[in-house]
This record gives structure tokens, sequence and C-alpha cells, in this order.
């Protein structure tokens, strides 16, 4: 949470591109949080949001808010419009029991390097076919042309 009308979250990647590319389509986003334990609630955030992506300018800064990550393949902004919350009747208990730590694993026994061109190669559209992740020297051509 930057203030009463930001939030941002580190995007590691491993499950496609897409709200990422749907971002970019048209910047709107809903966030729903569950109580899954306590008393039931349903809380939704509503806004516009951005990706900024590993090679954007900003990204550093953006990424050291979050100390524990030292790679990410972006970190999503959003600047929230409405929040709502409802009764979350239907959401089950549920208990947690602790982080998997295979993601970050496997992201530590990668060169950065090799780490970029798997997020490049395999992010680079959504299954519906919209932008996703662009290489640095692949967004300098498209801006020229």
């Amino acid at each position: 949470i930057v203030d009463a009308h930001t939030v941002l979250w580190v995007d590691l990647g491993g499950s496609g591109i897409e709200t990422i590319a749907h971002l970019r389509e048209n910047g709107r986003i809903t966030l729903m949080f569950c109580a899954f334990e306590g008393r039931a609630n349903i809380l939704r955030i509503y806004g516009q949001g951005e990706a900024v992506t590993m090679d954007d300018p900003g990204f550093d800064a953006l990424l050291a808010l979050f100390p524990k990550f030292e790679r990410a393949r972006a970190i999503v902004k959003i600047n929230i419009s409405s929040v709502s919350d409802s009764c979350g009747w239907g959401v089950p208990f549920y208990e947690f029991k602790e982080d998997r730590e295979q993601l970050n694993r496997y992201i530590e026994h990668q060169s950065l390097e090799t780490w970029k061109q798997h997020r490049y190669e395999g992010n680079g559209q959504s299954i519906d076919g919209l932008p996703g992740l662009r290489r640095p020297d692949l967004k300098d051509k498209a801006q020229s042309s």
C-alpha cells in the first residue's frame, strides 16, 4: 500500500501474461480478497492499473519497495477508483500452511540473462493474442516505425 489511492504488487511470473496484457489493453483491474478464516468477508479494489516491467524506466525503484525479491517480471501499480465489500458467506474456511519455495528456487538457479530471455520468450502475448512483455530492443523498433 503506497497511499490511500495506490497499491502495488510484485509480479514474479510463472502463469502466463494475462494480467499485464489486459492492463495494457484497457487498464481496468479488480483485486478480490477473501477472508478464509475468521469473520466471512470479501473486499474488492477497483481501479486503473499499469505494469512496470523489468526493463522499463523506474522498475528498479519500485522493486526496491519489495526487499524480499531480487527479481520480478513486473510491478503492477493500481490507482484505486473504488473499494467495496460483500458478505463472503460462500467462501469456505482454509488454513494457511506455508509458502511454497519452488518459484524462488527456480529463479535463483538461473542467470539473470537466462531468466529474462525465458520471460520474454514465454510471455510475449496473452492467450487471446494481446501483447505481453516486449524486449527493450523490440520496444525501440516499434516506437520508430
